[in-house]
């Protein structure tokens, strides 16, 4: 039997594993973008609010995926590097392609998700609270392809990593809007970009 915790996660793992984000899934599947916030998650006084059949129907649909890996999501995962996130700002835990290299860490075993080189990343500081909080885990993918809203990770030449909202991506810039809350955007120049992560899902 799945719980109410059971059907969310398995939204999310299903976004995750198609490259996208819950309200990405919800677009592709023909949605409102909002079905599936967190927001949406509980009614007034906490009570649980379930997403309706159609709107699984649908996204079920959408992504070729049958009811059967929708509710069992563990099915097909592959284990993980799971870097704290002090490596991860300071760069050297990425070849020169920007890919993980190295070893020595931690793994943790996830659904299959599209992007063969993602990794995990630990929450270990408090810099982009409330938006991430110490020991949260965040899948990246490096060869996911960011586009204008994906909310990314970004690692500066030189070391020091950025978190933010997408709002201009083209050959010459980048335009973020970084975490944790909204304010001046900030503007890099491609050669400022050491690598440029996709946040494919999150443990909030």
């Amino acid at each position: 039997m799945l719980s109410h915790a059971d059907i969310w996660r398995a939204i999310d793992r299903l976004a995750a594993d198609s490259g996208t984000s819950p309200s990405g899934l919800a677009r592709r599947a023909g949605l409102d973008p909002t079905t599936f916030n967190r927001s949406k998650r509980l009614a007034a006084g906490g009570r649980p609010r379930w997403p309706s059949t159609e709107s699984i129907s649908k996204i079920l649909a959408a992504t070729g995926r049958s009811l059967a890996e929708f509710a069992n999501p563990g099915a097909g995962g592959r284990r993980l590097p799971l870097i704290p996130g002090d490596r991860v700002a300071d760069g050297g835990c990425f070849d020169a392609q920007g890919l993980p290299a190295g070893g020595g860490w931690v793994e943790i075993e996830f659904p299959g998700i599209g992007d063969p080189h993602a990794y995990a990343m630990r929450v270990v500081d408090d810099a982009r609270a409330p938006v991430y909080r110490p020991g949260d885990t965040i899948v990246l993918g490096p060869r996911s392809a960011a586009r204008v809203g994906d909310r990314v990770a970004l690692g500066r030449r030189g070391g020091g990593l950025v978190m933010g909202d997408v709002a201009r991506l083209d050959e010459a810039m980048l335009v973020l809007h970084p975490l944790p809350a909204p304010g001046a955007p900030l503007e890099l120049s491609r050669g400022e970009v050491g690598f440029l992560h996709r946040i494919l899902w999150a443990s909030q």
